[in-house]
């Protein structure tokens, strides 16, 4: 009886998994449902198999339970008796007999109690190597119906990856650069045509043909996809080059559009591995308007950036970038859009104190949208399709070039825009009646 009543208080404690397995079990399918979608059916089938085998060990275990309890009191029994009539079984030389008798029951119930152990071993087994089971099952058949990546999307991504790890790399002799030279010309194009894969022949950039004296700042302008950034590839030599000649003189820097950072701090990130010259260096930060961000950084340019500058925003990232480049004092700067994650008043400081500035020796070519800054330029390139169509000053060109009359009115007319939605906001604010507290006046506070 004691052992029958500790059964029955173990099993109260799992008395509450009769109504919450099934809720768990629901929600769970639900939530597989949703990302899976018909796969879920799959492993609500293997879930279903795993119960039937447990419900069936669980009636097989109870068959061997019971059979265990009933040798067991069969030989406490005996065992009872023979203590009782210890006496008389001595008289009658009956030890033997009681033995064997005992010795059987001991046997029986180790037969059941071997059964019911392995079985219940096999419960747990199976229990425990239920997860893994549903979730290959699971997984597998999603896998084959479809719902995750199927097979043949796999072989289309490994062919991508193939071709790509097969490709040739690119030619050294795509650019001829002369360090050091005594030319004027830094930049010069002669019917250059460049595209980015090897195996065609379609022309991205095409029938280039300018040239860039040494400390000119050429901007290069143009719509969405008119080739701008592909124009500044093909000088630093990412592209494969089709037919033309392309010569650069000088070393060159280049700022991408899309922020480059490295773990480490922001000193190293704009030393990049050079000494440090403290002097150049403070110049740097300051006109890469970097030095309010420092000061209320805890740790100034010791900060640890993260992965990618997660803990800095997309302006940092860009100011940290181009402060590295400047510090470089290379021959060429090409800049691609370094003024599209700042705002108005901080693109103007650098445009004034670092292009302008620091940089005012140096031949930059500039790809931007900004059109307030394409006054204070020497050379505008305008592209469209992968060409330049016009080229020249600002004035000249807002005489005679169509392409960029209509970039300059399209930028005129975003900008009346922006100015009549600021004037609409401070009107309705002027408007606004003011609050109760507001016009409280200290008198009536006294009355």
């Amino acid at each position: 009886m004691a052992v029958d009543a500790q059964q029955l208080s173990d099993m109260m404690l799992q008395l509450h998994a009769l109504w919450l397995m099934p809720l768990q079990v629901t929600v769970a399918l639900s939530i597989l449902y949703t990302y899976l979608g018909i796969s879920t059916i799959v492993a609500l089938l293997g879930l279903v198999s795993i119960m039937v085998f447990v419900a069936f060990g669980t009636r097989r275990n109870n068959r061997f339970q019971f059979n265990i309890m009933k040798d067991r009191d069969s030989r406490m029994k005996a065992t009872n008796e023979m203590l009782n009539y210890m006496r008389v079984i001595k008289f009658q030389a009956w030890e033997e007999h009681f033995n064997e008798r005992i010795q059987f029951f001991r046997e029986s119930e180790f037969a059941w109690l071997t059964k019911f152990l392995y079985s219940f071993c096999a419960n747990v087994i199976v229990l425990w190597s239920t997860p893994v089971f549903i979730a290959t099952l699971t997984f597998g058949s999603a896998i084959l119906l479809g719902s995750m990546i199927s097979l043949s999307q796999a072989m289309i991504s490994l062919d991508r990856l193939d071709r790509y790890m097969m490709s040739k790399e690119l030619m050294d002799d795509s650019v001829e650069r002369v360090e050091g030279c005594g030319s004027e010309i830094s930049v010069e194009v002669e019917d250059g045509a460049f595209n980015w894969d090897e195996e065609s022949r379609e022309e991205v950039v095409k029938d280039l043909n300018f040239m860039i004296r040494k400390g000119e700042l050429a901007a290069i302008v143009g719509t969405v996809g008119s080739g701008k950034s592909s124009l500044l590839a093909s000088i630093l030599g990412e592209m494969d080059k089709i037919s033309g000649k392309l010569r650069v003189c000088g070393t060159t820097a280049f700022v991408a559009q899309t922020s480059w950072i490295q773990n480490g701090t922001i000193q190293e990130n704009i030393l990049f591995g050079l000494s440090m010259n403290q002097e150049r260096y403070k110049e740097v930060l300051r006109v890469c308007c970097l030095e309010k961000d420092l000061d209320m950084m805890e740790f100034g340019d010791q900060t640890e950036i993260g992965e990618r500058g997660i803990n800095l925003s997309g302006g940092q990232k860009q100011r940290i970038q181009l402060a590295r480049a400047v510090y470089q004092d290379c021959d060429i700067y090409l800049l691609d859009d370094v003024f599209s994650a700042v705002d108005a008043q901080t693109g103007s400081e650098i445009f004034k104190e670092c292009v302008r500035g620091t940089l005012r020796e140096k031949t930059i070519l500039l790809v931007t949208h900004q059109v307030d800054f394409l006054h204070n330029v020497d050379l505008i390139l305008v592209m469209r399709d992968g060409m330049i169509v016009e080229s020249g000053n600002y004035n000249d060109l807002l005489e005679s070039g169509k392409d960029f009359k209509s970039l300059v009115a399209a930028h005129e007319s975003s900008m009346v825009l922006v100015e009549a939605e600021s004037s609409k906001r401070r009107t309705t604010l002027v408007d606004q009646p003011t609050s109760p507290q507001a016009s409280f006046s200290p008198r009536e506070e006294n009355d």
